[in-house]
């Protein structure tokens, strides 16, 4: 069983998809518009390509559609997201 780094190495030599190759269209095409799943599933294939891209499910709407935050950054900055997110989280409180 290969070990967290070569997995990290092997998602990080990986292609990112492309729009297109996911939805089936170039993005822009005339009358051609993604809807909230489909969407959702490209940032979902981004980030199992990339150590670059994570996606987290952050809540649901009324209408039962996955509310997401996507993050873009350094593989670096994400192993520290708990971190940077303790830090903001403290920077917010107007309590001191």
């Amino acid at each position: 069983m290969p070990d967290a780094r070569a997995k990290s190495k092997a998602k990080s030599n990986a292609n990112p998809p492309t729009p297109e190759s996911v939805l089936g269209y170039p993005m822009g095409a005339a009358r051609q518009l993604p809807d909230w799943h489909e969407i959702v599933d490209y940032y979902d294939k981004l980030a199992a390509a990339s150590e670059r891209v994570v996606v987290e499910r952050i809540g649901e709407s009324t209408g039962k559609l996955p509310y997401i935050a996507v993050y873009v950054s350094s593989a670096a900055n994400l192993a520290r997201h708990a971190q940077q997110r303790e830090i903001l989280s403290r920077l917010y409180d107007t309590r001191g």
